[in-house]
């Protein structure tokens, strides 16, 4: 995905066999699609992205310089693989930042959508997306925070973060029965702490063990543990300060963070900053098991799981990385 362009790739070759020009009705200048997921039958989903006519910055510094409040909804859209062509179009309730998420549940697959204050939930059938009028939608965003990012599955509940573009709100996690909208829990894992938070990417869990870990760029990371008739709380919490997708690997259970350490920050809290650490926690308890220091910038991008420990670790500039760390983690 570039842009509109969805484009259909030979695995072996790296060839392209097709591209498909996705819709843009509130223009081309301001749209692009911010990745893709696929149902069980395979049909991909995706979900356009805007920025403000005005706006003169590009990708994601144009949400965080220019904001995202007044923008038009994003545009759904669901692709047959085997053709690349659209099999429907329509419109999500407002304009949604965060990636869309498909998630199944006792039988049925459901699309969720972070909007700017609440969560919105699509039924998926046939190739076709239809809004879940019985669900939500359900508040997640604290008065001072700005919108979260993508919707995590969570057994019977689903999970959201705020505070996808930096704001001096602390950040909030919020658990949300899939059952009953109206069932849901709010934790701040860092507390009420002065100054800025900013996490552009969605939360982690570990569903057979009621856990979740969460980032943030300036505050750390955090291991959150649920149980229904309690609510969440913390288990522990790390200062290492991050903005991308926490990695979650093995039955021992180890967690993969790319750390961006003593950043500096613009004046909007976005950090300044051109190498990370790769780190490998103990998920349990936090424990470091190893490191890698000296990479470049990852921030907002994958940590991806390989053989034998490996990482492929993402870059903006500089290619992807395979790493194995020192220690068996």
């Amino acid at each position: 995905m570039t842009g509109i362009r969805l484009a259909k790739i030979d695995p072996g070759s790296g060839d392209v066999i097709s591209f498909l020009e996705l819709p843009a009705p509130a223009g081309r200048k301001i749209t692009a699609y911010n990745g893709f997921v696929t149902t069980g039958d395979g049909t991909i989903i995706l979900k356009s992205h805007h920025r403000k006519l005005d706006c003169p910055s590009q990708g994601y510094r144009a949400l965080i310089e220019c904001g995202v409040d007044g923008l038009p909804s994003s545009t759904l859209v669901t692709v047959d693989p085997s053709s690349n062509q659209i099999l429907w179009q329509g419109v999500a309730p407002e304009f949604v930042g965060g990636r869309v998420s498909c998630i199944s549940w006792r039988g049925r697959e459901y699309v969720y959508l972070a909007g700017a204050d609440a969560v919105h939930r699509l039924v998926y059938s046939r190739g076709v997306l239809q809004q879940d009028l019985a669900w939500g939608p359900a508040r997640y965003r604290s008065p001072l925070a700005t919108p979260g990012t993508a919707v995590v599955g969570f057994g019977d509940y689903v999970v959201v973060q705020d505070n996808a573009i930096p704001t001096r709100a602390p950040l909030s996690v919020s658990i949300i029965s899939q059952a009953d909208s109206e069932t849901r829990w709010r934790l701040t894992p860092f507390g009420g702490r002065a100054g800025f938070s900013f996490m552009p990417s969605k939360p982690t869990v570990d569903v057979s063990r009621s856990r979740i870990y969460v980032g943030d760029a300036h505050s750390g990371i955090a291991a959150i543990d649920f149980d229904a008739a309690l609510g969440p709380r913390v288990a522990w919490l790390r200062p290492y300060r991050t903005g991308s997708f926490l990695t979650l690997c093995g039955e021992r259970r180890v967690l993969v963070v790319s750390d961006i350490g003593q950043a500096r920050y613009d004046d909007y809290g976005a950090p300044l900053h051109t190498e990370e650490v790769c780190r490998w926690l103990d998920a349990e308890s936090g424990e470091d098991l190893a490191e890698i220091v000296g990479l470049p910038r990852n921030f907002g991008l994958t940590l991806t799981p390989g053989p034998g420990g490996a990482i492929y670790y993402a870059t903006r500039t500089q290619g992807l990385y395979r790493l194995v760390p020192s220690r068996a983690a």
